[in-house]
């Protein structure tokens, strides 16, 4: 199963690359270990934040935007149905847009996946999904 799992990732990136779904930061300098996707689902759950959306996913983390901040060393479970969880620490917290009259402040939250397998189990979900 192992295998499998890991079979389909790299095939997922082989397609993301083709599809322009993997993430680089300006003038290639990424300096993170595994490539950044493109990711979006209505699936996933996070146990203390009840809105949110994906910014973005990798093997080893994953960063989201929320109105509710978290302080680094929070732990997340993210859920995807009910036999595929990950456990997620919060690394860091930003305030991309302050509130205003009538929007609550977004935050920009970057987790790190306690377990990398996790990660890569959770994209090869999200992927493998019919739109």
């Amino acid at each position: 199963m192992t295998e499998n799992i890991e079979e389909q990732y790299y095939r997922i990136l082989e397609q993301s690359r083709i599809n322009g779904e993997i993430l680089d930061e300006p003038q290639g300098q990424e300096r993170r270990n595994h490539p950044r996707l493109k990711v979006e689902t209505d699936d996933l759950w996070i146990n203390t934040i009840q809105q949110f959306s994906i910014i973005d996913m990798s093997l080893s983390g994953i960063a989201i935007l929320s109105n509710h901040p978290l302080r680094p060393g929070e732990l997340l479970q993210i859920s995807m149905s009910d036999t595929l969880n990950a456990d997620a620490e919060v690394v860091a917290c930003k305030l991309e847009d302050a509130s205003t009259e009538f929007l609550d402040a977004q935050f920009r939250i970057q987790c790190k996946f306690v377990e990398e397998y996790k990660g890569m189990e959770l994209i090869v979900t999200i992927k493998s999904k019919p739109n």
